[in-house]
């Protein structure tokens, strides 16, 4: 009682594993040969590989246009409509967390973040206070920050240049506006004058956009000295990200093509 017993194969199965037909054992919670708790191992293991190839960045950018220029318009500037849009957009940032190649530590660091604002957010809206607000802010602020450097990480890295990694520098680019439009509200709860033009998060997203791209219509401008800084150091981005990436971009492909690294 209690010893292995022999299978085809050479392998032993012990009590309470299933016998792999392949020569091994099988894995726990596994019915046969390829599946795991009834469901074939390809099925479960296929939304892994999806978001752990560069695939993934092309469906975060389509979510990430859906998010934030396609609903908002549909939804109109309802209360309601403006809290469903602010959980969309704290999960859709939990989702590029997870399915973005980091090491544990920053994964668990930009998930914790989202959540924190996605649950700061419901919670204010059942209990408004200026606490709940800021800590929201700076959570979407911080997890939004750290996103943006993965994804750009991920799109700059050594390799064959794809059509997913130039979407994801799209991505990137929509990342960097969000990021200084929280980093625009931060501001503005800091300072109700901060900003003239402006009394609202979509207000600043379009600030935000417009300053980045160097449009400038001035109907949103900076007014305190830190707001001008911070729209400063945006409009320098916007002008030079395009270069350094085609920059980038055109060295890997050039690496590539030779065979180098």
């Amino acid at each position: 009682m209690g010893e292995g017993v022999p299978v085809p194969g050479g392998s032993t199965s012990r009590p309470g594993q299933h016998a792999d037909p392949g020569g091994g054992n099988a894995p726990p919670g596994a019915t046969r040969s390829g599946y795991h708790h009834g469901v074939p191992s390809r099925v479960v293991q296929l939304p892994t590989r999806f978001w752990a190839s560069e695939r993934s960045l092309t469906a975060f950018l389509v979510l990430l246009l859906l998010t934030i220029f396609v609903l908002p318009p549909l939804l109109g500037d309802r209360p309601l409509a403006r809290f469903t849009l602010d959980v969309l957009f704290c999960l859709l940032l939990v989702g590029g967390a997870i399915s973005a190649p980091l090491s544990r530590r920053l994964r668990a660091l930009i998930v914790l973040a989202s959540v924190v604002a996605l649950l700061t957010r419901i919670l204010e809206e059942v209990a408004p206070s200026a606490s709940l607000e800021a800590a929201a802010i700076l959570s979407r602020l911080v997890s939004l920050l750290l996103l943006s450097v993965v994804v750009l990480a991920q799109v700059l890295k050594d390799g064959t240049v794809t059509l997913h990694r130039i979407q994801g520098a799209i991505a990137a680019y929509i990342l960097f506006g969000l990021t200084w439009a929280s980093a625009y509200q931060v501001f503005m709860v800091l300072d109700g004058e901060a900003f003239h033009g402006a009394s609202s998060m979509r207000d600043l997203v379009y600030y935000s956009f417009v300053t980045l791209t160097t449009v400038g219509y001035g109907d949103v401008t900076p007014v305190s000295h830190g707001a001008r800084m911070l729209a400063v150091a945006e409009a320098l981005t916007g002008q030079l990200y395009p270069a350094i990436l085609v920059a980038r971009l055109v060295s890997l492909e050039v690496a590539s093509r030779s065979g180098g690294p």
